[in-house]
């Protein structure tokens, strides 16, 4: 199909890596999400991938539209 023809939902190119947890496990996902937190502050986490993943430590989005980051 020629370029512009359809919309593009679909980022391809983008890959997320993520931490899953049960539906109103409300302490997991809160401690799940703080340790993150941490180590993305520190550095461990930019230098884990560097060193697991031979790249850079990717921009992280704020929000993916219908994927929840927390409990609601």
């Amino acid at each position: 199909a020629s370029a512009g023809t359809y919309e593009r939902k679909i980022n391809f190119l983008a890959t997320y890596n993520g931490v899953g947890t049960r539906l109103g496990e409300k302490d997991w996902n809160e401690a799940v999400n703080a340790f993150i937190d941490k180590i993305k502050a520190n550095g461990e986490l930019a230098a884990i991938t560097k060193k697991w993943m031979a790249i850079d430590l990717p921009q992280f989005p704020e929000s993916i539209p219908n994927i929840p980051f927390t409990v609601q």
